[in-house]
């Protein structure tokens, strides 16, 4: 127990930190492991920064310069962290105690049993589907990953459980590389371990094409949109995305790459180890060293390569946009991929303004509106889907 009270401790310093833009790398990256082991994390974590007592507060330390002493702060999310665990135990020993007095047995159900226990069979459907998330399998057939619920789904070499789509090693044996697909709609983001062990984010309105099984000298994967990659080691084998016209070749790193058909660029930005950036035709390829990014502006003949802060590149993996000095344009096209609005401009000053700011993925889009024209945006108005640009 007094494990689990650490770690909550832990975790609520670092939740605190992240919202407020003042967490160290260690304290991002230990949140964001955190909200990828499970899908219940990632729900725990939406209630807390939602909570109202929760978000007033975090709140007023951005409005009192982050000074304020925020102990009863971290004491509030480190139970409501625990809450569920509590109650977990709780009926862990109810249900001992009642079958000790039925039954008379000595033990109980060890607890790893949900672990172990048997996922549903999948059913797919040879129909588009309309879901936030969903994969095509080699046959063509789909399946809505965002609807599998806490028994999974058992796709014979995968298997969809706690928002993640897991692939086993090895399998039935294939003469060729048979290619599936992972898409992600507005609003939604997905997590997938690929069968060699790579662990890839996709943003909201994202898709990566991908073999089941890697049978080639090189492991290669097609992106359109964002998507953070863990790439597993295997110096025999480069891992091989092709986004939009850029190659990045790797043996074993991680990094980001945004490749929208909707951006006028292809980023690659380099978080750890290091990455070969190339475009076709033989152009010459650049090494990148964490913190630096490779900028194909596209149409043109060549790569740029400056520095880049990874952080904010990154952001969207624990529920946050970060914003730099963006024209209105960037972001509102950012908004868009989650909202699901389509941003019209009314005024004659389209362009000029700029935002620098940190926004919630988890505010309503109306509180977003708001932040952008309090930081010296323009207005807004919201007709359904259409959000009206007024100068």
């Amino acid at each position: 127990m007094q494990t689990d009270i650490h770690r909550a401790s832990r975790l609520a310093q670092a939740i605190i930190r992240v919202r407020l833009g003042l967490a160290t790398e260690a304290e991002r990256e230990f949140l964001v492991d955190w909200l990828d082991e499970s899908e219940q994390h990632r729900q725990t974590y939406k209630r807390i920064v939602r909570g109202v007592a929760i978000r007033e507060q975090l709140q007023a330390e951005e409005q009192t310069e982050r000074h304020t002493d925020y102990v009863r702060l971290r004491r509030d999310i480190v139970r409501r962290l625990l809450r569920r665990r509590r109650r977990l135990h709780l009926w862990v020993w109810t249900s001992v105690a009642a079958a000790a007095c039925v039954c008379g047995v000595l033990f109980w159900f060890a607890p790893e049993a949900e672990e172990t226990a048997p996922v549903a069979e999948v059913e797919v459907v040879a129909r588009p589907l309309d879901a936030k998330v969903k994969l095509t399998l080699p046959s063509g057939e789909q399946v809505a990953l965002d609807k599998t619920g806490d028994t999974g789904l058992d796709l014979g070499n995968a298997v969809a459980k706690d928002g993640r789509l897991v692939y086993k090693a090895g399998g039935e044996a294939v003469a060729e590389e048979q290619w599936s697909r992972v898409e992600t709609g507005v609003g939604g983001d997905y997590c997938l371990q690929l069968s060699d062990g790579t662990r890839v984010w996709l943003n909201a309105t994202s898709r990566l094409d991908y073999p089941v099984n890697f049978l080639r000298r090189e492991r290669m994967v097609r992106l359109v949109g964002e998507a953070y990659f863990e790439v597993a080691k295997d110096a025999s084998r480069p891992f091989i995305v092709e986004a939009n016209g850029v190659r990045t070749r790797v043996l074993g790193t991680s990094f980001n790459i945004q490749a929208y058909d909707d951006e006028s660029d292809v980023r690659t930005a380099l978080v750890t180890g290091r990455v070969q950036v190339s475009l076709p035709g033989g152009t010459k390829a650049v090494d990148l060293t964490p913190g630096r990014e490779a900028v194909w502006v596209k149409g043109s003949s060549g790569l740029s390569v400056h520095a880049v802060d990874v952080a904010k590149v990154t952001a969207w993996r624990s529920g946050q946009f970060l914003f730099d000095n963006e024209s209105l344009e960037v972001v509102t096209r950012m908004l868009s991929r989650w909202y699901g609005v389509q941003f019209v401009h009314d005024g004659d000053k389209h362009g000029q303004h700029t935002f620098s700011g940190r926004l919630s993925k988890d505010w309503p889009l109306e509180r977003t509106l708001e932040m952008v024209t309090l930081a010296g945006g323009p207005r807004f108005s919201r007709e359904g889907d259409v959000v009206h640009v007024m100068e």
